[in-house]
């Protein structure tokens, strides 16, 4: 069993075959030769971003860092409730200005509730509320990294490779915005290498203390 404390006291354990969180799943996305989400969400394509060639399990998307390439779909408002929001993600390179994922609304203006996840110059960074809120340097690349992102009670914690590398209070901000992006920001620079295992979780977060990162596929029930 693996140590670290996910939320409701259950722990992660690589032989864990379903999700005590299935019901609270609103989009997971393996890339396993298309865009499917085991939700039934509808994601839109912008551009051409390769599905397919090795992944962390199974297979992947590539984006090749133009703003051309995205992947959008919108009714996605995480609100004021717990959220976790967690990927596979591979950079071919950190320079630049590279964003992948993000929650704002469909003007692509700064609203109080947005939220970003985005790599710059080396390190990934947490924008919230017109700031940017958590930086940590990325670790290396061509190189899978387990990348978290949860709220409990407001507080914002990021975890790569489950440890846990900054948080910040959002003091009951309302993550009210309803268009979700991955791969690019709205008319920014898109990521310059890789995601696998896109999973977003409503009125959970999954991660609160240090943990193992999983092991295996998300399961789909």
């Amino acid at each position: 069993m693996i140590a670290g404390v996910i939320a409701g006291g259950i722990p992660y354990s690589a032989s864990v075959v379903t999700d005590p969180y299935w019901l609270s799943v609103s989009s997971l996305l393996h890339f396993d030769g298309d865009l499917k989400d085991e939700t039934g969400r509808v994601w839109d394509q912008l551009g051409a971003p390769i599905i397919g060639g090795a992944g962390r399990f199974g297979e992947c998307i590539t984006f090749s860092g133009s703003s051309s390439e995205r992947v959008s779909s919108t009714s996605q408002a995480f609100g004021t409730e717990d959220w976790t929001v967690e990927m596979w993600v591979k950079f071919n390179s950190t320079s630049g200005h590279q964003n992948f994922f993000e929650n704002l609304n469909s003007s692509g203006i700064n609203p109080v509730g947005r939220f970003t996840i985005y790599q710059f110059l080396g390190s990934f960074r947490v924008y919230i509320n017109l700031e940017d809120r958590i930086i940590t340097p990325v670790p290396s690349t061509n190189t899978w990294h387990h990348l978290s992102v949860s709220c409990e009670s407001g507080l914002v914690r990021l975890f790569v490779d489950g440890a846990i590398k900054g948080s910040w209070n959002s003091s009951g901000l309302n993550f009210d915005q309803t268009l979700t992006l991955f791969g690019a920001g709205f008319g920014t620079d898109s990521l310059y290498g890789s995601l696998d295992e896109l999973r977003i979780t409503k009125g959970v977060a999954r991660y609160t203390a240090n943990f193992t990162q999983p092991a295996a596929a998300f399961p789909n029930s």
